[in-house]
């Protein structure tokens, strides 16, 4: 009775930089990164096991795209400059990095969106301010 397995290999990890709030949209590239189309079965951790939401919708057996939580609790933000690993598991099983480098990104804090200008005088005491980024979700809960 023959087994077939798929073997799931990282071939490219973008961002190279990402934010040292984290945050950042993410694309995994390669060969066997889903069961069938959606990216089924990947899960993505960042940064020593951060995780790192699957969007279905734009993932596919070669591309895993994903959104990185921010910093593990306790831990204020990234370095900057500091090396983020990215791994990828397919059905409990590792995939393989074939990066030249590693599978990582680096955390920039130029990659790190920053406001500039605010005005807030029409605020008053009591009044919550929500700051909201791309993928629309909020930046600061």
């Amino acid at each position: 009775r023959a087994v077939f397995e798929y073997e799931s290999r990282v071939e490219g990890v973008r961002p190279a930089n990402c934010s040292i709030l984290l945050g950042t949209t993410v694309t995994i590239s390669g060969v066997g990164l889903g069961r069938y189309p959606g990216g089924d079965g990947a899960t993505v951790r960042v940064a020593g096991g951060v995780p790192c939401e699957v969007d279905a919708a734009r993932s596919n057996s070669t591309r895993v795209v994903c959104v990185a939580g921010p910093p593990q609790a306790g831990r204020a933000a990234l370095r900057d400059g500091e090396a983020v690993p990215v791994t990828l598991t397919v059905a409990g099983a590792a995939a393989a990095c074939a990066v030249a480098g590693g599978c990582k990104m680096r955390a920039t804090a130029g990659a790190t969106p920053l406001i500039q200008w605010s005005n807030f005088s029409s605020l008053g005491e009591g009044d919550a301010v929500r700051i909201w980024g791309p993928p629309q979700r909020p930046l600061v809960p």
